[in-house]
């Protein structure tokens, strides 16, 4: 609380009782860096393939002799690029300027799964009596928050399959 330039007044009593003062400059200095401690987090993509990260998920009681004036983080801002572990930096600055930091794995994840959407093919059996059906064949405009890849089962067929089958559509 008095950090900066303060005037005190010095008052000195002989043994009589008669006083004399003085005033002078005393400036109240803080050089201790703030103490940061980090912990690790995971957070979750959002529909949109987003999330937010914020000083509360990895601040883990950091402290300062005065009082810590402000954090700020390396990245607050992921996306399916992000998938997995990355190193995030918390930097805290207190009230004199002093500034401390730590480093934390920030794990982002996907857990929605994709949506997979299916609509009926045609295909036609080749000279040679097979065909192989594409995914893109059934695909109805399959989604994701993020990347996917789409797999048909069965995806070959031959004479013995002329007709109606039933395939699967697996989005991953």
């Amino acid at each position: 609380a008095n950090l900066g330039t303060n005037t005190v007044t010095l008052t000195g009593t002989d043994q009589s009782g008669n006083t004399a003062t003085c005033q002078a400059t005393v400036i109240v200095r803080d050089t201790i860096k703030p103490t940061i401690l980090c912990r690790n987090a995971t957070i979750n993509l959002n529909n949109a393939g987003q999330a937010t990260l914020t000083v509360a998920d990895v601040n883990n009681g950091s402290f300062d002799n005065c009082s810590i004036a402000s954090f700020t983080l390396s990245q607050t801002a992921f996306t399916c690029a992000h998938l997995g572990n990355n190193l995030v930096t918390l930097t805290g600055t207190d009230i004199a300027g002093n500034t401390g930091s730590c480093t934390a794995t920030v794990t982002v994840r996907d857990l929605i799964a994709p949506v997979a959407k299916c609509k009926n093919a045609t295909a036609n059996l080749g000279p040679n009596g097979t065909v192989t059906v594409l995914p893109s064949a059934v695909d109805n405009a399959s989604t994701d928050n993020c990347s996917f890849t789409l797999s048909l089962t069965p995806s070959s067929f031959t004479c013995a399959n002329i007709g109606m089958n039933t395939v699967t559509l697996r989005a991953t």
